[in-house]
C-alpha cells in the first residue's frame, strides 16, 4: 500500500494505457471502432492523466531539489509542458471530433459521421451499440456525389443527388 501511494501519479496513464490496450484489441477482434464521443471523453482522460503525471513529475522532483532556483525552473517547465498539453489537447480536439448520429436506411440502423466542416461530407458505418460501430463504411457522400459499398467494402452503386 505504501509503494501506491508513493506511485498515485502513474495510476491514471496506466489506466488509460491499459483500457487503449484493450479497445485496440476489441477493435482487432470484432471489427469496430469507438464511437466519437467515447473516443473523446477518452482523449479528454488522457490529457487529465498527463497533467496529473506532470504535477506527480514536480512533486517528486521538487523533494530531491534543494536550491530555490532549480525548484522554480522545474517548476516552470512543468508549467510549460502542462500549457503546451493543454492547448494542443484543445486544438486536436475540436479538429478531431466529428458528430455522429443514428440513422436508418433502407432497414439497416447505421452511424452518420459529418466529416467536413467547409463542404457537405457524410460517413455511414454499420450501428453496433452505444460505444461502438462498424469499421467498414457503408455509404460516403462528399459534396453531391454518394457512394453505397456492401459490409465486406466493396463498391454497389455511385451516383450524384440533384436538386
Amino acid at each position: 500500500m505504501n509503494k501506491l501511494k508513493r506511485l498515485w501519479g502513474l495510476i491514471p496513464i496506466t489506466a488509460f494505457l491499459i483500457i487503449k490496450l484493450i479497445l485496440m484489441m476489441i477493435e482487432q477482434m470484432f471489427g469496430l471502432v469507438l464511437r466519437d464521443l467515447p473516443s473523446l471523453f477518452l482523449f479528454v482522460f488522457l490529457i487529465i492523466s498527463i497533467l496529473i503525471l506532470i504535477f506527480y513529475f514536480y512533486q517528486q522532483m521538487s523533494m530531491h531539489i534543494r536550491g530555490k532556483f532549480a525548484r522554480s525552473i522545474v517548476l516552470l517547465l512543468c508549467f510549460f509542458l502542462a500549457l503546451v498539453n493543454l492547448i494542443s489537447g484543445m486544438i486536436q480536439g475540436v479538429f478531431a471530433y466529428h458528430s455522429d448520429k443514428i440513422v436508418i436506411e433502407n432497414g439497416i440502423t447505421m452511424v452518420a459521421r459529418d466529416t467536413s466542416y467547409l463542404n457537405f461530407g457524410m460517413e455511414y458505418y454499420e450501428y453496433k451499440n452505444a460505444v461502438f460501430r462498424g469499421k467498414q463504411m457503408l455509404k460516403q457522400i462528399s459534396n453531391k456525389t454518394y457512394w453505397l459499398y456492401d459490409k465486406d467494402g466493396k463498391l454497389i452503386e455511385t451516383g450524384t443527388y440533384n436538386q
